[in-house]
């Protein structure tokens, strides 16, 4: 072979390159950035649109119908989902995976703008934003100290907060909890009365006064002066005094209102471990490295700490970059150890350090080496990146140990180092090429997986195609270099005395006695051809059987340590009974010994239209590093689940913080949804309630809920609109009264000591006690009283809380968690307990959630798998120049689907997409040892051996390279299917399917392909004599 003669003939030149590639990898490593997951961005833009006052039908109606239908038809959109709720409407399109998202953002921005003059005047422009995982925060920190939370706010609000958005790589900060001070004007509507003054007359009042006015240059002497008129109040005893006009004369604001210095009421706030506290919630700018951000947060805040009181605290109760850099050093301890293991079983077999050493410069080359690739392709090293050369580090050595097997042995037939190198690479090396080539096309079709599927997993199989064609370069240069310069001597096994010697003498005679049998075991099965191949097919067939016993799952659980707990109280609830529910449930978390903090966040601050989520609450626990704790994040979410079941009138989510979880397609990102389509929401809600009961019903269900909740409660005011436009009023005025009633109006700010405070206008407390009460207020107008109760009237009711549509049809969600059992099984069952539910005319019900996102992955993994079948069988047919012979190698592809089921049943794992993905790689692995044998029985065909002669001579030949490139695989492997660290869970599977395959393939490779190879030798020369006395007769038949 060329290349191996070049190596061999100019060792100084391949040093050089092999240098230069490995300085070329290593400074690719030092610019390669950290994250958890490769860049995911979900195909998905989300439309905004505000309509005050609008109820969720008005808003269906009015808005989000004529949106859904402008945007529509923009190219690519496959689903439109929308939910219209009091005041606010907003709608998502789907789009298809591989879309060029700007320019979709451009179209549907263009697709609005032609449609806004179909929208009521009063809705605002909508607003048009494209889906980004750097929405979700990257860390959340508690900030704690012994002063009030009014003086705590004011800290953060004017000190943090700024410091932390300086920081590099910070695009927004948000602050939660503590108190804002404010100026509240209590108004007296009696003594409005009484002065036959207005409300709306106060709040103008309010704002005129609190005003600077620029008068501009005033020319005086020999000077310029700048006119100023300083209006602006400066502390509450101004707001008190303020002087409003009357009849009769003029009286002071202290006349008609109490005026308070106190505190914002709250719509929610934080604790840590159950105490009062404060915090943050960092979010990372778009493409900016989630470690790096997190690092130089951390740095500020220490700095911080320094300058700030002494008794201030900040706790990382979310740190994604913990989680990262943990996953990301676990996967790398995975390859150093799986790479360690596959040098052992290279020990174990080669019986000699020195050829060891050889073999097993292999792995670094082409680690370092895939680097180069991570870095030009603007890659990450990530769990799925760095999962790909923990997945490949056992398989690295195998093309070496082809290669410098050969070498060995020609070295033992005598000749010379350098003819040895020459001869033994040029002998394997078309096979082993081709190993190499099947391996690396079979990841090539991942190109055409679609869905998150596709997403995750393309810079997996980009790393091991790319670390196994840097490991073929090693094996065809280096391994011939180091052999021709290192294998001097040929040392015989156990030479020498010590004790790893004889070591390597025991081991030395076991692997002769095993040589011994395999031949025998192969002149037999040579005989009994039929009975090995009925053997092997009733083995493959029965396994099939066993397959119904293995479940089927979306992606596996992580152990992220990271637990987020979603409550929801009956809708109108106050804040300080959720605080009471969300305290409880805090104190019953604490008390688990796995629980290191809890940061709980109680009310959801302002809902659309400005309603209060004070119904709302939800905890971030964070638990202890794995090392620290004897139960996984699933045991202790169960735990929670049932400590959390007897809490009355709440209802309480609990789930696990990883990061595969925010990339469901689905409404809710719930593993299991349920969607009902249809026209009347009575009808919705009852079906949704019979499909929330039958899903309680199966087992391994978690925490059902649908969307159809009860309405929030209202108090409404209805308009005698005659009598309003008879006294010269609107709507707007007489509702001005009402808003007073409820949250006031925030008409001015007051800088009080350099900080701005808010003055809000609202009625007394003894005005909006009951509806008895503010049905005794007057509205003045023009100098008349008019009494509130001849405007309107108050109507208590229930408003519906959303409507929510898809694909342009309104729709009931039903959502569901599950655990100790199989997201498959689990919904085989719902859809034939749901399939026998009667349905009214004109609904219908479709499944959605993670039981989408898995049926597209395996739908495209099928067909990436049946792809790879093709190219790998074309690439042997090229390399053997027959269309028979990879046949009879492909037969190593169904009798390791023995293997998979068995492992998967043993491990007790579930089929997903990581185990579909270690099976297309299992496909290009599996191949390789059969190509090996096939080629080296063509080779000794060609020197004249007969076909039988040449199989019983060629097998134990190649039986040692066969065991070891299978072993060191294995082995390679096995830290990685044991799921060792954190996010390993992801690799789990792949390296389980890898596994059991080549385990069961690998030993009936050394069997049935021999056997395979004659049945279809014989094959091909029944077919050869057919078309030779055709093609005879032809001949014959025009002579004649």
């Amino acid at each position: 072979m060329k290349i191996a003669d070049f190596s061999v003939d100019r060792p100084v030149t391949i040093v050089m390159i092999i240098l230069g590639m490995l300085v070329l990898g290593l400074f690719s490593l030092h610019f390669l950035s950290i994250d958890l997951l490769p860049d995911i961005t979900s195909p998905t833009i989300s439309i905004s649109a505000s309509y005050p006052g609008a109820g969720p039908q008005e808003v269906e109606q009015d808005v989000t119908k004529v949106i859904e239908a402008g945007v529509g038809t923009v190219s690519s959109v496959q689903k439109i989902d929308s939910t219209s709720q009091t005041g606010s409407s907003q709608v998502r399109l789907q789009f298809a995976w591989g879309t060029n998202m700007d320019t979709a953002l451009a179209d549907v921005r263009a697709r609005l703008d032609t449609i806004k003059r179909r929208l009521p005047d009063s809705v605002d422009t909508p607003t048009v934003s494209k889906f980004d995982t750097n929405m979700m925060p990257v860390m959340s920190v508690a900030i704690s100290g012994q002063q009030d939370l009014a003086s705590l706010k004011k800290l953060v609000d004017d000190t943090i907060q700024p410091a932390i958005e300086r920081v590099d790589g910070v695009a927004a900060v948000s602050v939660m909890g503590g108190l804002n001070r404010e100026f509240e004007v209590l108004v007296n509507p009696w003594r409005l009365q009484q002065y036959n003054i207005s409300i709306s007359q106060v709040s103008q009042t309010l704002q005129g006064e609190n005003v600077d006015v620029a008068g501009g240059i005033m020319p005086w002497g020999h000077k310029n002066y700048v006119v100023r008129g300083l209006g602006k109040y400066e502390d509450i005893e101004q707001v008190r005094n303020i002087p409003i006009p009357v009849q009769g004369g003029v009286i002071h604001l202290s006349d008609l209102a109490e005026v308070k210095d106190t505190f914002a009421r709250r719509d929610s706030y934080s604790l840590l471990n159950g105490r009062p506290t404060m915090s943050i919630s960092v979010n990372k700018q778009s493409g900016a490295n989630t470690v790096d951000v997190a690092d130089r947060v951390k740095s500020e805040l220490s700095r911080l700490q320094q300058q700030l009181p002494g008794d201030l605290t900040f706790a990382l109760a979310f740190d994604q970059s913990v989680t990262t850099k943990n996953s990301v050093n676990d996967v790398a301890r995975t390859t150093i150890l799986g790479g360690g293991l596959a040098i052992i079983i290279l020990l174990i077999f080669l019986r000699n350090l020195r050829t060891t050493v050889v073999i097993a410069t292999a792995i670094p080359f082409a680690i370092i080496t895939t680097f180069v690739l991570m870095y030009f392709n603007k890659m990450t090293l990530n769990m799925m990146s760095m999962g790909g050369l923990a997945l490949g580090v056992g398989h690295m050595v195998d093309y070496s140990i082809v290669v410098l097997e050969s070498i060995y042995r020609h070295r033992h037939a005598g000749f010379e180092p350098k003819e040895a190198a020459k001869k033994g690479t040029a002998e394997v090396g078309t096979a082993v090429i081709a190993s190499a080539i099947t391996v690396a096309t079979v990841f090539l079709p991942m190109v055409f997986v679609t869905g998150m599927a596709g997403q995750l997993f393309k810079q997996f199989a980009l790393t091991v195609a790319f670390s196994q064609l840097a490991a073929l370069f090693v094996a065809l240069t280096l391994i011939p270099l180091l052999c021709s310069r290192i294998l001097g001597r040929v040392e015989q096994a156990g030479d020498g005395s010590r004790w790893w010697h004889k070591l390597f003498n025991k081991s030395g005679q076991w692997y002769d006695a095993l040589d011994g049998k395999y031949r025998n075991l192969l002149v037999i099965s040579l005989k009994k051809r039929v009975l090995v191949v009925s053997v092997a097919a009733a083995v493959t067939i029965g396994s099939l059987f066993l397959i119904p016993l293995i479940g089927t799952e979306f992606m596996p659980s992580q152990d992220s340590g990271q637990i987020s707990v979603d409550v929801k109280m009956p809708i109108g609830t106050i804040l300080a009974d959720t605080g009471a529910v969300m305290t409880k449930l805090g104190e019953a978390a604490g008390q688990m010994p796995e629980v290191d903090t809890i940061l709980t966040s109680v009310g959801g601050g302002r809902g659309a239209a400005g309603s209060s989520q004070t119904e709302s609450g939800s905890m971030n626990i964070k638990l202890k590093p794995m090392g620290e704790r004897n139960r996984s994040t699933d045991q202790v979410m169960e735990d929670l689940r049932g400590k959390f079941r007897n809490i009355p009138g709440a209802t309480i989510r609990v789930s696990s913080s990883s990061g595969t979880n925010i990339l469901s397609r689905g409404s809710s990102g719930r593993a299991i949804e349920v969607d009902i389509k249809g026209d009347d929401l009575d009808v919705l809600k009852n079906l949704a309630g019979q499909v929330s009961e039958i899903m309680k019903s199966v087992e391994g269900t978690r925490q059902v809920s649908n969307s159809m909740e009860v309405g929030r409660p209202e108090l409404r005011l209805v308009f005698e609109r005659e009598k309003v436009a008879q006294y010269g009023l609107t709507t707007a005025q007489v509702s001005q009264l009402l808003s007073m009633a409820g949250d006031g109006q925030v008409v001015s700010t007051v800088d009080a000591g350099g900080t701005a405070v808010d003055l809000r206008l609202m009625l007394s407390p003894e005005a909006r006690s009951s509806t008895g009460a503010l049905e005794n207020l007057f509205i003045t107008q023009g100098g008349v009283q008019v009494p509130l109760t001849q405007l309107a009237r108050f109507e208590e009711g229930e408003g519906p809380n959303v409507i929510n549509r898809t694909s342009q049809s309104r729709v009931a969600y039903v959502y569901s968690d599950y655990a100790g059992r199989d997201l498959g099984s689990i919904q085989k069952e719902i859809q034939a307990k749901v399939a026998q539910l009667p349905l009214p005319a004109g609904y219908v019900i479709q499944y959605s959630g993670q039981q989408q996102d898995m049926a597209e992955s395996f739908s495209s993994l099928g067909m990436a798998l049946s792809l790879a079948l093709m190219l790998v069988y074309m690439v042997m047919a090229g390399q053997f120049e027959s269309l028979l012979y990879p046949f009879c190698i492909m037969f190593s592809i169904p009798v390791s689907v023995t293997g998979v089921v068995l492992s998967l049943l043993v491990t007790g794992r579930a089929f997903s997409v990581p185990a579909f993905i270690g099976i297309i790689m299992m496909s290009g692995i599996v191949v390789n040892n059969a190509i090996v044998l096939v080629d080296y029985i063509n080779t000794l065909k060609k020197r004249g051996l007969t076909r039988n002669e040449a199989i019983v001579q060629a097998g134990p030949v190649r039986l040692r390279p066969i065991l070891m490139t299978a072993l060191t695989t294995l082995f390679g492997l096995v830290p990685l299917a044991l799921g060792l660290g954190e996010g390993a869970e992801t690799q789990a599977p792949m390296a389980t399917v890898v596994i059991g395959g080549l385990m069961i393939s690998t030993f009936l490779t050394l069997v049935l392909i021999p056997v395979v190879y004659t049945l279809l030798d014989d094959l091909g020369g029944k077919i050869t004599k057919r078309l030779r006395r055709r093609a005879s007769k032809d001949v014959t038949g025009l002579t004649e």
